[in-house]
């Protein structure tokens, strides 16, 4: 396949139409950010789905290109109104590519993007307000919970293992939890989860 060709097509096309006022669309950088890109186009969220695929077949080492790919196409979000499922070949090479660069980066911590650096405080506000009540009284899901021995345990074993987010190193959950101003059980679940590609654990 031309992959290039195929992605011009779609480009074109949109570009050609008239605004689609009925149907829901979702703005693509036509050349992407990762690669100084600035121009948007509007596309149906089938196209820009499509179009993310053939940027990483187009750019297959660049994976700045991939995790947006493997994003669209495991996590949902609330501001974007897909609803569907990859087929399972699909699923596996997304996990094997995903898991390979995970190993890869994290060989040597330093070459993380955003090793040494810190979140601004404008970024944690942001994530603060976002969060704001959603983990209190009866909104927290472990609400009228209590934790079981092998999970205090396990816990009090997690105290002394690294975790690496975005490039910045902590020394455990706990202080990852605190300089992310979130708590450590969200940390560990996204160390954990395939669709946060930024958390690992040392």
């Amino acid at each position: 396949m031309d992959y290039k060709n195929t992605y011009n097509n779609i480009i074109n096309k949109a570009r050609s139409r008239p605004i689609l006022e009925d149907v829901y669309m979702e703005k693509h950088h036509i050349i992407p950010r990762c690669m100084g890109g600035t121009e948007v186009i509007p596309l149906t969220a089938r196209e820009h789905y499509i179009c993310h695929k053939l940027l990483w077949k187009m750019y297959p080492d660049n994976d700045k290109l991939f995790y947006a790919y493997h994003m669209m196409s495991f996590v949902k979000d609330s501001n974007q109104q897909r609803n569907f499922n990859i087929s399972s070949k699909e699923y596996e090479i997304l996990k094997k590519k995903n898991s390979e660069i995970k190993k890869e980066l994290y060989k040597d911590v330093t070459k993380v993007p955003m090793y040494g650096k810190k979140h601004s405080e404008e970024t944690k506000k942001k994530w603060s307000i976002k969060r704001k009540g959603k983990q209190k009284g009866k909104d927290n899901p472990f609400f009228g919970k209590k934790h079981s021995e092998e999970s205090k345990l396990k816990q009090s074993m997690d105290k002394g293992t690294r975790v690496v987010v975005d490039g910045i190193l902590y020394y455990s959950y706990i202080s990852a939890a605190k300089g992310l101003d979130t708590t450590d059980t969200t940390v560990r679940r996204r160390v954990l989860s395939d669709k946060h590609p930024n958390y690992s654990k040392q």
